[in-house]
């Protein structure tokens, strides 16, 4: 849900930037915006109610001088979609996960621009937890077990992070060496091992320990037997055709934000802070993760071709 909260407020700000200025006088022109967003990123909410949330924001910023505008919301469902629409030119902004935007970026002519921040922190980590009681202590005591994750979709950094443990420790597949179960929300995956259902699962850090503040014997009777490192989640890209003017427009504002009283609404009411902007560096760890996922397939494809070129030999 926190990351429809940050898009809205966001999004709005990213309407109005790449519409020309009051100061350029002619408002007998209304510009449209096409705005796209993959549907990952509103897994629990209405689009119509987004929609709305967008239009109040604007009317705000109306008032305070930008001109009036035509805008159309576009909401893509996978990667290709969204890649299509920047090749014809169909959107000119848009925000989707990191991961995502990692697979569409040597065919788009777009780049990276602004990381949504919470807390003053643009990145995540995952944790595998198992119950206490089940005496697990290392990744090989889950063959053949149980694990709740909140997608099994490869797509999806939980899922390549658990993977790549896995391969890595193991030297196999997931699908191979144990029994995975998508729980659709952490805390239902949490619960389902605090009460045995499951083996162990794969959260969030902050999911998890957020939980534990409101119930302490989760703190109490769940371990924690690894931790990944820091990804960036969610990413603003922009076509690179966009002028540069309102690209500086859009940090000005990004600044200005919480000077007015309706930007501070908005920021209490979707639970959104600042915009950090992008740099290679947030984005290195995410790439190291793609990278060993392909260097593991690879390394478990010849161990298999091997292993069947040898039981062929000896037919």
């Amino acid at each position: 849900m926190r990351s429809i909260k940050i898009y809205l407020g966001c999004i709005s700000i990213l309407i109005n930037l790449v519409i020309p200025l009051s100061g350029q006088k002619d408002y007998s022109k209304l510009m449209t915006v096409n705005i796209g967003f993959s549907s990952d990123l509103f897994p629990d909410a209405n689009f119509r109610d987004a929609k709305a949330a967008i239009e109040s924001w604007s009317k705000n910023l109306n008032k305070d001088g930008y001109l009036n505008y035509n805008y159309v919301a576009l909401i893509y469902r996978t990667n290709n979609e969204i890649k299509l629409a920047f090749q014809k030119s169909k959107i000119s902004i848009a925000a989707m996960h990191a991961l995502d935007f990692l697979n569409i970026k040597s065919e788009c002519n777009i780049e990276a621009l602004l990381i949504p921040s919470i807390k003053d922190d643009v990145t995540e980590d995952y944790i595998l937890l198992v119950n206490k009681k089940s005496k697990i202590k290392d990744i090989s005591q889950l063959r053949n077990k149980k694990i709740a994750i909140q997608s099994t979709d490869p797509n999806f950094i939980s899922f390549i992070w658990f993977e790549n443990l896995i391969m890595m420790n193991e030297s196999a597949l997931v699908d191979d060496f144990c029994f995975l179960s998508e729980a659709k929300k952490e805390c239902k995956a949490v619960f389902s091992v605090f009460f045995n259902k499951f083996d162990a699962c794969v959260v969030s850090s902050k999911a998890y320990y957020d939980m534990c503040k409101l119930n302490h014997q989760l703190l109490e009777n769940l371990e924690i037997i690894e931790c990944s490192p820091r990804y960036i989640r969610d990413i603003f890209c922009i076509s690179k055709s966009l002028e540069k003017e309102y690209i500086g427009n859009l940090f000005d504002a990004t600044i200005k934000m919480r000077s007015y009283e309706s930007g501070k609404k908005i920021m209490n009411l979707f639970q959104f802070e600042r915009f950090t902007t992008f740099d290679d560096k947030y984005i290195k760890s995410l790439e190291q993760l793609l990278s060993d996922n392909k260097k593991y397939h690879k390394k478990l494809r010849n161990k298999i071709k091997k292993k069947l070129n040898n039981m062929t030999l000896f037919r």
